[in-house]
């Protein structure tokens, strides 16, 4: 095995990834290394953060290596394809998640946005119908579920029942309703991953696009997907349907998803819901829930 061969093992058996800005750096300053020993008298100093040294001819194959491996890291690195479970598990490990759905009548403004706390156990909706909206908290934690709409000052609380709770922490869990799967481990049979050229008009700048494609009762079902490359997160989703009287396929439903944070989400609960009192107690649950469907 060659010296080159041995330090790009060596990069990889350490898992490193670097930023492009610092590939680049790096890379320029070992050509401008190889420059000066080059032109120079056999010998040039190079200063560091922690030591100065000097680099002869003895040291330009060395540098040649170097910049050789670090080559192929970036390469390796910057190419490799994202698995689709590393997607999937990318939105079952993040802790606070926004998704915003947005459907073909109206790309500028979310029929529903969501917001998930995993480790405060809250779930808020924000559900826009035509002219009237709602809002819907489910807090498993402290077993309570509120509901207003925004043209009343009026805010519902009721004490959630047991049952309600398992339902609502479980919501919280997988992938939070964004396939009609639960889980990474859930993918369906057959299900191909494919990486596609998303081309000049993508909705997501620098992001990796890949297509999700599997047969359902002779049906065919794709999501796109556009994917951060560093997190593996995915930060948009669009579902693809037939459509026959075009003869094509046509997206029904694009659903962005952004990191959100604990103080965004307990601000957004203050603001729409106002303070609450634990001591306080509340009624339970009306069987039909006013304001909140079946699936939340």
């Amino acid at each position: 095995m060659n010296p080159a061969d041995d330090i790009t093992d060596a990069i990889r058996r350490m898992h490193v990834t670097t930023r492009p800005q610092t590939d680049r750096r790096i890379l320029n300053e070992a050509f401008a290394a190889l420059d000066a020993a080059v032109a120079g008298d056999g010998g040039l100093s190079v200063s560091g953060p922690s030591r100065i040294f000097t680099l002869r001819f003895g040291h330009i194959a060395a540098a040649a290596v170097l910049i050789v491996g670090l080559g192929l890291l970036i390469m390796t690195t910057g190419s490799r394809p994202i698995a689709v479970q590393e997607v999937l598990r990318a939105v079952e490990q993040a802790p606070n998640l926004r998704i915003a759905r947005y459907t073909p009548d109206d790309m500028t403004q979310p029929a529903q946005s969501v917001w998930v706390s995993r480790d405060r156990k809250l779930k808020l909706y924000d559900t826009r119908d035509g002219r009237h909206r709602a809002y819907v908290l489910w807090d498993a934690d402290h077993g309570v579920r509120s509901f207003r709409q925004p043209a009343s000052d009026l805010v519902a609380r009721h004490a959630m029942t047991a049952e309600s709770r398992i339902r609502a922490e479980r919501s919280m869990t997988g992938l939070l309703g964004l396939l009609p799967f639960d889980d990474a481990n859930a993918v369906p049979a057959g299900a191909q991953w494919v990486a596609v050229d998303a081309g000049p008009d993508s909705p997501v700048a620098d992001a990796r696009t890949y297509d999700l494609t599997w047969t359902d009762s002779g049906q065919t079902r794709r999501y796109r997907f556009y994917v951060e490359p560093r997190e593996k997160l995915p930060v948009r989703i669009e579902r693809y349907v037939a459509d026959a009287a075009k003869g094509a396929e046509t997206m029904d439903l694009a659903q962005v998803i952004t990191a959100s944070n604990e103080t965004e989400i307990q601000s957004l609960i203050y603001s729409v819901f106002g303070p609450y009192d634990p001591s306080i107690e509340l009624p339970p649950t009306p069987p039909a829930f006013i304001g909140t469907p079946s699936d939340y």
